[in-house]
């Protein structure tokens, strides 16, 4: 970029952004291990008021510095000209309704080293068809539009914040800083989104952020790998309680069932997960790898019966919407196939390849569409009979129908 002093802007945004997704991301992580440190369950244990307040200014130091900062810069010449042409555009307008759903845990610490940020810098460039000043002009309308959105958010969180804690409420307190936590995350990745549509048009904005996601993207993550966990300890918690098993049957199921814990304790999923869960699962790890061998089987048996809990992670409202477009889409490929199934057999066979592929992120929500994913999986790559594919297509949009 030749304009140096739209560079330093548009680099300063960009190392502010990324400073607060590291702040905002280490919410859950932070309940996390103090709740290890804590003798007693952390609900009661970690949750006082100073606690409270000193976790709340950490959190959101990065994300008031950036508000700050974008309330601090001046409207570039020609905004009201901006304002109509983004009017035009649809994507690059933000979306202020950002999603309050569930809170979803933080991923392992993340670092954005020295060669990460000049490797950005280097691809700071207005995209081509606009120059620099143009492009900067642009986003100066939207960076006024997202800093309205930020402090009107963190307005209400104060307010609701203060009444909780001046009522002792302290678990409601912390509810109200996951919720404006991953909301404003979401702006800040907006924010990302539209620097890199304005001047890094070729670059990748995850190598700015490597490791963070968005609410949706966390819980997405969530979802798939809670289903694979699911798929391993169930069978192997059936072995275990299966009364025809042999004691050397039931010891190498409960080790199957350790080792598997273990190894998901590990985790990016693991690191991705609510702080209450994570210690729920830690806790059965911890039993499961006691030499007390009297109840270990009531142990595999409540772990089964806890990640069945956990699919409540589908209703989600960030979920939730997810996967209705996700169905309108898969539904809206299988209602061609049939039509297409006589012009074109080759074409009709494509379409429900692309719906099986576009349902994958699905996966985790239902245990009817999970089995049908997995069959798919396993027998793509032979599905060579026309009638195999179109019955397993049918078999996708009667799944994707029924919610």
């Amino acid at each position: 970029m030749s304009d140096p002093k739209i560079r330093a802007q548009v680099a300063t945004l960009i190392d502010l952004c990324v400073a607060a997704v590291r702040d905002l991301d280490s919410l859950d992580e932070e309940v996390y291990l103090q709740s290890l440190r804590a003798e007693n369950r952390p609900e009661r244990s970690i949750l006082t008021r100073h606690s409270l307040e000193s976790l709340a200014i950490s959190i959101l130091s990065g994300v008031r510095t950036l508000d700050a900062h974008l309330q601090s810069i001046e409207p570039a010449a020609g905004d009201e000209e901006s304002s109509t042409e983004l009017e035009g555009e649809g994507e690059s307008g933000f979306d202020l309704d950002f999603d309050f759903g569930a809170p979803v845990s933080a991923p392992q610490d993340m670092r954005l080293d020295d060669d990460d940020i000049a490797g950005a810098l280097d691809g700071l460039a207005p995209t081509p068809k606009r120059s620099a000043q143009e492009s900067w002009r642009l986003l100066s309308v939207e960076l006024g539009t997202l800093s309205y959105a930020f402090s009107s958010q963190l307005q209400a969180f104060d307010e609701r914040f203060q009444d909780a804690l001046e009522n002792l409420r302290f678990g409601p307190g912390l509810q109200e800083l996951d919720a404006v936590g991953n909301a404003l995350i979401d702006g800040v990745f907006a924010l990302m989104a539209s620097i890199c549509e304005a001047f890094l048009e070729d670059f990748d904005r995850d190598h700015l952020l490597p490791g963070h996601r968005n609410a949706l993207g966390k819980a997405l993550l969530v979802r798939r790998g809670l289903a694979e966990l699911r798929l391993v300890v169930n069978q192997s918690n059936h072995r275990l309680q299966t009364a025809s098993s042999d004691a050397q049957s039931k010891e190498v199921a409960l080790r199957e069932l350790e080792a598997t814990l273990a190894a998901f304790l590990a985790s990016e999923v693991f690191s991705a997960m609510r702080s209450p869960d994570r210690l729920e699962l830690r806790d059965f790890h911890a039993k499961l790898a006691s030499k007390e061998r009297s109840d270990l089987a009531m142990v595999g048996e409540g772990l089964d019966k806890y990640l069945d809990s956990l699919v409540s992670v589908s209703q989600r409202d960030v979920l939730l919407a997810h996967d209705q477009d996700v169905m309108e889409e898969v539904s809206s490929l299988l209602e061609a196939v049939p039509a297409l199934i006589d012009i074109s057999p080759h074409g009709a066979m494509d379409m429900v390849r692309q719906a099986f592929a576009k349902a994958e992120a699905l996966y985790g929500a239902r245990d009817a569409l999970d089995l049908l994913l997995r069959e798919w999986r396993e027998q793509a790559a032979q599905l060579l009979d026309q009638a195999r594919y179109l019955s397993m297509g049918q078999a996708l949009a009667a799944l994707v129908r029924t919610r």
